[in-house]
Formats: C-alpha cells, sequence, structure tokens
C-alpha cells in the first residue's frame, strides 16, 4: 500500500497500536501514526526516529479520557457546553442514561486516567524530540464527539504539559 501510495505522491497515515506497530510503519516511510502507542512507552530510539525522518505523530488521547469517564460513570463528557450546542439533546439524553446504568466490562473499568497512561508519556516524549505533532480525535468513538473533542484533545495536551512541568521542578 505505501509503495503504490507513494507512486501516486500520496502520503499514508497509519493506525497503530504498541511500538512495534509504529516501528513497523516507520520501517515502510510513513508519513504520519495515528494514537502510536497508548499502553506502552515509546523507546527513545524510536521517537529519535519520527523526528529524524519528520513523521507526524497523533496521539489522540481524548478517545481515552472519554472511554475513562464513561467507565467511571462520568457524565461530564455530554455536559460540555459545545457538545450541548452541536449534539441533539435526545442523543444526549440517550447517552446520559446509557453511562449511568450501563455494566462496565472488567477491563473497561481498570482503565486508568489519562495522565497515568504510556499515551501521555509518548506526547510528552515526542514533543521534547521536536516530532511533529497533529491533532485529531477519533471522534465518533463513545464520548467521544465532532467538535468538542478537539477543544478536550487541546486541554489534554495543556494538561499533560503541566504535569511534565511540574515534575521537572521537584
Amino acid at each position: 500500500v505505501v509503495s503504490g501510495a507513494k507512486r501516486h505522491k500520496l502520503p499514508v497515515v497509519v493506525h497503530t497500536s504498541t511500538p512495534q506497530d509504529v516501528q513497523d510503519a516507520v520501517d515502510r516511510d510513513i508519513a504520519g501514526i495515528e494514537h502510536g502507542s497508548m499502553r506502552d512507552a515509546l523507546p527513545a530510539q524510536l521517537v529519535n526516529e519520527l523526528a529524524a525522518k519528520g513523521i507526524r505523530y497523533d496521539p489522540t488521547i481524548v478517545v481515552l479520557d472519554s472511554v475513562y469517564r464513561i467507565a467511571q460513570r462520568d457524565s461530564a463528557v455530554i455536559e460540555d457546553p459545545l457538545t450541548r450546542q452541536t449534539i441533539s439533546a435526545n442523543l444526549l439524553n440517550k447517552m446520559r442514561r446509557w453511562i449511568n446504568n450501563h455494566d462496565v466490562p472488567p477491563a473497561m473499568a481498570q482503565i486508568p486516567p489519562p495522565k497515568s497512561t504510556a499515551a501521555v508519556k509518548n506526547l510528552i516524549a515526542t514533543f521534547k524530540a521536536h516530532v511533529p505533532l497533529v491533532l485529531g480525535t477519533d471522534a465518533g468513538n463513545f464520548g467521544t464527539f465532532h467538535g468538542a473533542a478537539v477543544h478536550r484533545e487541546m486541554e489534554l495536551w495543556q494538561e499533560a504539559y503541566k504535569s511534565a512541568e511540574d515534575v521537572h521542578q521537584v
């Protein structure tokens, strides 16, 4: 796929989930990475390779945040003013009922807050290595709404940078 796309001068962006997925994509000379590795830290050598090759990195932390909040039965994700302006009240009411009443699968209940994940550590590592960062949301997943999710992703990046600064000041 990548070689065919290159013949037509089309960039290829790859969805990944593990450091090995990222490495495999980088080895194929792609233009961008979606999600990166959310559960495992990227090795420093791989982060440096992303930077050296100018491969764009999109961590999509907001999707983790949405899933975490839903697992905690936190309906704040649907109380966001932008969400309420852009999503029908009927859909939001259905989602509110579902958040409050659904059975949380055990694996979902174990998801940590985003700030405690490798996804945030990878965001900080790629930022520090001057990897070109792009902002995406994976909107369409549970609680990850078009529009509002972009704003939440930016907030999560700010929180990540603030946490990283606080650690370095201690």
